[in-house]
Parts: C-alpha cells; structure tokens; sequence
C-alpha cells in the first residue's frame, strides 16, 4: 500500500485548476524521476485540506447514485443505510483520486504568511516543495486554540525565512536568469497528494 502525505508546492501565483498540471510538474517530477515519490496529484485525499468551509464528501461533483438502493434511498430492508450522508440516493466516491479537483487547493503564499494562519488539525504539509527541491518538515507541531488548528512548524518558518533572505531561490531551476527578489504576493501554494 502506498502512503499518502500532503505536500505543500510553491507554484506561480497565475495558477488555477485549468493550469495546475503544468505549474506542478517543475517542482514535482525531479522527486518522481529520483524515486523520492512515486507519483502525485493536486488536492487527491488532501482535497479541502485548507478549506475550512469545503468537505469534498458533500460536493455534488463527488458523489455517485447509490449502488444499494439504486438512488432511490429505500433498500428490502427499509431505508437505505448507505447512502445517509450528503445528499439523498447518492455515495461518495470512494477514491479520491476521482475527486473533482477544488479551487481552494491553491492558496496565496500571503494568506499562509500571515501571522494568524493556522493549519486546520491534521493538515499541516509533510513536506516543502519549490524548484529548489524539497524540504522535510518532519512531525506534526502541537496543536493550538480549541479546535485543534495546528502551528506553522519550525522548519516550515524557516523555508519561508529562507525565501525571504534569498538564501532559498524557488527560481534557482532557471539558469543564468536575473532572478527578482522574492515577492510573496507573486507566489501561491498548492495542496498535493504525494505517494511513497
């Protein structure tokens, strides 16, 4: 089985769904072809991960008529108990790897920058991706406030510091380009489902 972990990805901040794939594949296939990963995907079982608001389980785009019940929501048995959840005649699609890639998958680096930024329990990256390579950042910090929301962990500060200094250049697979100083505001984030 492989295990899934969520990456963070520093892409351009022009990205969107229609153009994830491209801005990914800078940062990402280096790991896939040096077998540091085996594959990814945008969002896949981290979809919604930053998005307090979003549950891909209750996204229409997710869901399937119900196997058991044929949509109808009553089974021999009386009422349908698999598809309780979400709406009515219908089940999540299981894999999420089908899942419908979601908007919110892409942050501005600024939002993330924030002082008051909490990563939502369980969500905080794995891993640093950007074209200067990856960056483990090792276990989960502890949580914080009452709803679990996590901290930004340390080695995750300092890859932001780094960006900030210029001692990390996420344009460093440029060569022999005048690479601008790091502005924040032209830098997004991409949620990514990474598998070993």
């Amino acid at each position: 089985m492989i295990a899934r972990y969520l990456y963070a990805v520093l892409v351009d901040h022009t990205a969107t769904i229609a153009s994830i794939r491209l801005h990914l594949a800078g940062p990402m296939q280096p790991l896939v072809r040096a077998g540091q990963i085996r594959g990814y995907r945008y969002g896949g079982s981290f979809t919604g991960a930053w998005d307090r608001g979003y549950d891909p389980q209750l996204d229409p785009r997710n869901r399937r008529p119900c196997p058991d019940c044929a949509a109808n929501t009553a089974s021999d048995a009386g009422t349908c108990l698999t598809c309780t959840t979400g709406e009515p005649g219908t089940t999540v699609v299981a894999d999420p790897k089908r899942w419908a890639p979601h908007p919110g998958d892409i942050v501005p680096l600024t939002q993330l920058l924030h002082p008051q930024w909490r990563y939502p329990k369980g969500t905080t990256p794995h891993a640093w991706v950007d074209l200067a390579g990856i960056v483990q950042i090792g276990p989960a910090p502890a949580a914080t406030g009452e709803n679990g929301d996590e901290l930004t962990p340390p080695a995750l500060l300092q890859v932001f510091d780094d960006l900030h200094t210029g001692s990390r250049d996420p344009h460093v697979a440029i060569p022999d380009w005048p690479h601008p100083r790091f502005d924040p505001a032209a830098w997004s984030v991409a949620v990514v489902d990474a598998g070993h």
